[in-house]
């Protein structure tokens, strides 16, 4: 009950809700995520250590389709909304073409979020098991091989 009037009396102090009310609405809700992935980046902060890619021949395990197929339907599922379909932008940068990426570099920014300026990334650490992550990134490291890229 608490919960509901704090979050109310927070949206109407910042503009997003003119008029208190007795059910929570979408507008209490939106405020809720939002709230909720402020915090979830914010906490991520803090916990920025690199992890390295698995030892043996990660580059090869990388390449695979399997890890590559099962990567590509993770993001479909989860990453989209911000990154476009098969990384093409939107919220965030394009993701296809880019050589510059690294696995380690890839797999640290999923696990642990990233802020950039008023976009946020959330950390996935907690919600995708370290496998997931690294299907992950064997899927945005194959972006870079798209046909497109080589025109």
């Amino acid at each position: 009950m608490n919960l509901r009037k704090n979050l109310t009396a927070g949206l109407t102090h910042i503009g997003l809700q003119g008029q208190k009310s007795k059910k929570p609405g979408a507008t209490v809700l939106v405020g809720a995520f939002l709230l909720l992935c402020v915090s979830m980046a914010t906490l991520a902060g803090g916990n920025a250590a690199v992890v390295e890619a698995p030892s043996g021949s990660s580059a090869d395990r990388l390449a695979s389709e399997e890890m590559i197929k099962a990567g590509e339907l993770t993001f479909s599922q989860n990453c989209t909304y911000c990154h476009g379909y098969r990384g093409i932008g939107g919220k965030a940068r394009k993701m296809q073409c880019r050589d510059t990426y690294t696995p380690d570099y890839v797999f640290t920014t999923i696990s642990n979020g990233k802020q950039r300026g008023s976009l946020i990334m959330p950390p996935w650490k907690d919600s995708f098991s370290e496998e997931t992550r690294w299907q992950l990134v064997a899927y945005i490291l194959s972006l870079k091989t798209l046909p497109a890229c080589s025109e």
